[in-house]
């Protein structure tokens, strides 16, 4: 595959925030999810939905007018948010599970941007040791965050073959390049990540950016994402909502604007003058601004995702736009400027009559995060009384850092919050129990820290933007399925952004009749065994917004490669997905697949709470050394469910965001003649299993019937793994295109047959059992077999009617154990070298063949 390039539309939309001209002469802002901690973030203040409105309240998807089409009845809202309850009366207004015991130590990301993989694998352990997944002790359970960090950014191979090529960031600067709560879920999503520290020897302490992990510990994680949930927690609601998240998952990744001027650490007690009082909450604190840390060197290794100025190289600057060269090939589609509404990255100056005072304006020489500057003697517990370690900006800006949400305290003091720099104060009381990622005695406490329930990142009312939600992470055990079938192997996400009759495929306009329909369209080859059967349990998609409802079907046998539909309709099911985020959905009936049969997963979506509705979709992006490697015949999309078209050739060559999840099967054995009790049900059945022996029909395999020469010659040819011949048959009697002519062929030009002196090989004829023996005698021969233990055919009574061409194959058929003689009704047991070999027979041979030593 070549490189493909990604034009304006993810680079400029997911790097700067600005809105993007579709073909259609419509505007569809990209979803705003693709930024990097570390840098500046397009994620600004400009809401682009109702905030109240985005919950997961939204209709069913209507059936098509004709009725013929996903009819099938959608489950309840109620049935879909039953895994998301509501908090109880009376429950707990505060929660801190330090007091438990429950939490695993207190990470640092030392000099490197990664306080994304920190808090997503600090995500994974609290779940894991929530639900049971995980047996260690907490102050010893240890996931790797390298592993993560490090298979996001070096491309592994799929073990299905279906993502290989895909891969993430230039690896050069793997651990400098920062990252955010979607590209996590995306890599974990792909199996890679959540890996045991110990176990695969991925410990994080010492890295730098030319270290490397072996590419067979990609797949080595102990747990499995299932489901991300991004919640908006701008209100009463939604912090409930979270509430009852973190007592079921122990905790929550959360992005905010982090900088040391808006902290404050030590005793409420001592701040100076009378005691801050909350600012009424009609009128919140004004928009104040605070000094900017990458002027000051001092501060990079304190503000989070900024490298220290020794260790780390200078991460890779992003191109505004694409490079002129390969913009000449697509049209533009960055709007020459910002939209109006769109903010500056800072105010030029303080909004006249803000009410801000002197002393809430930064000063140059911020409090020090490493409790230097902390009033009193630095303590170790930093839920001490008279000890508090507390966040709280009231400026809407873009998000630079990730931390873990762990607890909560719904009456924790606004007026604590007065003693930072800034000196602002929230409009009411309560905060967020986050664990930090900078060690254990960060800021004089104990790596913990309270944020405001009013910070200005945390409760961004942005509608849509994911980057200021919180983001709960849900596990499974690692063997919760044997495969993944996908084609989305680069964790950049974005969406199908193309137009169809005049229709964007994604769009921010929708209605309640808008509905789009993509699939992906896999080939079974999980299992192991040659007769793999696989059972197809789960699928799994991405939503941008809350309240998508949804409808999921399943087809095998698909037979127009054009046309995802074109099988039998296996199984289906339908939903409302009440958050944004990644999502797998269960299947109601597990189908079962066959190896090389192909399958299709089809996906219809409806408009969000938002009117928005976007297909998501896997790109390459050159400005993120993000590659994915797409092929025509994977991913489909429809604007009605009846005519697809084929993604790569659609905008960006995209795939779609579909997995699919199968454990392996033992298949069902489908002869009825062949009974348990036979003496070669065994025989027959492991043949069948290794895919040597068919069935004479679907349902019979005639045992009792004898085999044929071409049978023979067949059988031996899938043992050698079917090779291509050189040449056709040399055979009068074997016409070219018939089902053994390739056998035949192979078999003939290695020696294995020699056919008839009339110059036939006669292929229908029964085969005796001289020449089977002496087939396969040269056979084990030719690939690496000892063929050496002969044995005297005396004690047969019938050793003289062996003929000479045979005698040596018929002496090593004894020897080696392949025979023990054929009984007779007189009491003799003969090697009878002229009768037929029987199908049973012929399956009891191959099976005992198969456990003779190599030479």
């Amino acid at each position: 595959m070549t490189m493909k390039r990604l034009p304006a539309l993810l680079l400029a939309l997911a790097l700067l925030g600005g809105a993007t001209a579709r073909a259609d002469g419509s505007e569809a802002p990209a979803p705003e999810d693709l930024f990097l901690l570390g840098e500046a973030s397009p994620t600004g203040d400009v809401a682009v939905s109702d905030p109240a409105a985005e919950t997961a309240e939204s209709a069913v998807l209507p059936a098509e007018d004709d009725g013929a089409f996903w009819t099938f009845e959608a489950e309840s809202e109620e049935a879909a948010m039953a895994v998301f309850p509501t908090a109880a009366d009376g429950a707990s207004t505060a929660y801190d599970p330090r007091t438990e015991g429950s939490l695993p130590p207190v990470r640092s990301q030392g000099a490197w941007n990664s306080c994304w993989a920190v808090a997503a694998i600090g995500a994974a352990e609290l779940d894991g040791l929530k639900n049971g997944l995980l047996t260690t002790a907490p102050s010893v359970t240890d996931l790797s965050e390298r592993h993560l960090i490090y298979f996001f950014s070096h491309a592994a191979d799929d073990p299905l073959g279906n993502s290989s090529g895909d891969h993430n960031i230039n690896p050069a600067f793997w651990l400098s390049r920062g990252g955010n709560p979607v590209i996590a879920a995306m890599t974990l999503a792909s199996w890679h990540g959540a890996a045991d520290e110990a176990a695969t020897g991925t410990a994080y302490s010492g890295l730098n950016e030319a270290d490397s992990l072996d590419p067979s510990l990609a797949y080595a994680d102990v747990l499995h994402l299932e489901n991300t949930w991004v919640l908006d927690i701008s209100d009463a609601a939604g912090r409930a909502a979270l509430q009852d998240m973190i007592r079921a998952h122990g905790g929550a990744v959360l992005c905010l604007y982090m900088h040391p001027d808006y902290l404050f650490a030590g005793s409420p007690a001592a701040q100076s003058g009378e005691a801050a009082q909350p600012a009424d909450p009609t009128t919140p604190a004004a928009p104040t601004e605070p000094t900017d840390p990458m002027d000051d060197p001092t501060t990079d290794a304190e503000t989070e995702d900024v490298p220290s100025p020794t260790p780390a190289p200078a991460p890779i600057q992003e191109p505004a736009e694409e490079p002129a060269e390969e913009s000449a090939e697509e049209p533009a589609e960055e709007p020459a400027e910002e939209p109006a509404e769109e903010p500056t990255e800072e105010p030029a100056e303080e909004p006249a009559g803000d009410g801000a005072s002197d002393e809430s304006v930064p000063s140059d020489d911020p409090v020090a995060l490493d409790g230097a500057a902390v009033p009193g003697a630095p303590v170790t517990d930093g839920d001490a009384a008279d000890f508090t370690v507390c966040y709280y900006q009231n400026v809407s800006r873009n998000t630079n850092h990730e931390v873990l949400v762990v607890g909560w305290d719904d009456n924790y003091p606004a007026a604590n919050f007065a003693g930072s720099q800034v000196g602002a104060v929230p409009p009411g009381n309560g905060a967020w129990l986050c664990r930090n990622s900078q060690g254990s005695s960060w800021s004089g406490g104990d790596g913990y820290f309270w944020v405001s329930y009013y910070d200005a990142s945390a409760a961004a009312q942005t509608g849509g933007t994911i980057s200021g939600r919180a983001t709960v992470f849900d596990f499974a055990p690692a063997d919760n399925f044997d495969h993944n079938y996908e084609y989305d192997g680069a964790a950049v996400l974005g969406y199908v952004n193309d137009s169809v009759d005049g229709r964007g495929v994604s769009t921010t306009d929708a209605d309640e009749s808008t509905l789009r329909w993509y699939a992906n369209v896999f080939t079974a080859d999980g299992s192991a065994e040659l007769r793999g059967t696989e059972l197809l349990r789960a699928v799994s998609t991405y939503t941008y917004r809350a309240g998508v409802s949804y409808a999921v079907q399943v087809y095998t046998g698909v037979k127009d490669a054009s046309d995802p539909a074109s099988g039998t309709l296996a199984a289906e099911t339908a939903g409302t997905f009440p958050y944004a985020g990644y999502h797998t959905v269960t299947l109601p009936e597990p189908v079962r697949l066959t190896k090389g049969e192909r399958f299709a997963v089809v996906f219809r979506v409806g408009m969000a709470a938002d009117r928005s509705l976007f297909v998501p979709a896997c790109y390459t992006s050159s400005n993120w050394y993000s590659t994915n490697e797409s092929a025509e015949g994977e991913s489909f999309v429809s604007l009605d469910g009846t005519t697809w078209l084929d993604a790569h050739g659609l905008k960006n060559e995209p795939n779609v965001r579909i997995k699919a999840f199968t454990d392996d099967a033992d298949p069902v054995f489908p002869f009825t003649d062949v009974k348990e009790s036979a003496w070669y049900y065994g025989d027959v059945r492991e043949a069948w299993l290794a895919g040597l022996v068919e069935g004479m029909t679907a349902s019979t395999y005639d045992p009792a019937a004898t085999a044929t020469r071409a049978q023979v010659v067949t059988v031996l040819w899938r043992l050698a793994g079917s090779p291509a011949p050189t040449a056709a048959a040399a055979y009068s009697d074997v016409r070219s295109g018939a089902w053994y002519a390739d056998a035949v062929a192979w078999a003939g030009e290695n020696g294995i047959v020699t056919g008839y002196t009339d110059g036939s090989f006669r292929p229908g004829r029964t085969i005796t059992r001289q020449e089977f023996l002496t087939v396969l005698y040269r056979y084990a021969a030719k690939t690496g077999r000892d063929v050496r233990a002969g044995s005297s055919l005396a004690a047969f009574p019938d050793a003289g009617s062996v003929a000479s061409w045979a005698r040596d194959a018929m002496a090593w058929s004894v020897g080696s154990g392949l025979q023990k003689g054929v009984a007779k009704s007189d009491g003799t047991t003969r090697l009878d070298p002229s009768g037929s070999v029987t199908r049973a027979q012929l399956a009891a041979f191959l099976n005992r063949f198969a456990t003779l030593p190599a030479a």
